[in-house]
């Protein structure tokens, strides 16, 4: 049982100095499993869990679509609201190249529109409240 209690404080230890390694949470599920202790077993699947989570939400939604550094700028504004003219203007680019950049986005997320597009990006990251509008 020792063995279990050691694995559990070490990935306590480390959660609570910042992002927990899933490892260390798996290995003290295993650890726990061995000994058929099953709610201690479901915890540390749990943290282990947590732990992706957050690893994973390292990488922006950009990167996740598969979108570059601009186009995810486009769609931001995109979610609120703007149309290719405001775009382009808060950008400093032209209509065109905003249209553009809208074309890619549809593609890449497969959205048949600009709304299904903005929901994608939402529903991945919330904007922050206070944000401002698009201006009209």
């Amino acid at each position: 049982m020792l063995q279990g209690w050691l694995a559990l404080a070490e990935a306590e230890y480390e959660r609570a100095r910042g992002p927990a390694r899933p490892e260390s949470w798996s290995q003290a599920a295993a650890a726990w499993q061995r000994l058929e202790r099953p709610p201690l077993t479901a915890y540390c699947h749990w943290r282990q869990t947590e732990a992706l989570v957050a690893a994973g939400q390292k990488h922006g939604p950009e990167e996740t679509l598969g979108l570059t550094p601009r186009e995810a700028q486009v769609l931001n504004l995109l979610a609120r609201g703007y149309t290719n003219r405001e775009i382009a203007a808060e950008l400093v680019i032209s209509v065109k190249t905003a249209s553009v950049h809208v074309s890619h986005i549809l593609r890449k997320l497969g959205a048949p529109n600009r709304l299904e597009a903005a929901a994608t990006i939402s529903r991945l990251a919330p904007p922050p409240s206070g944000q401002s509008e698009p201006k009209t």
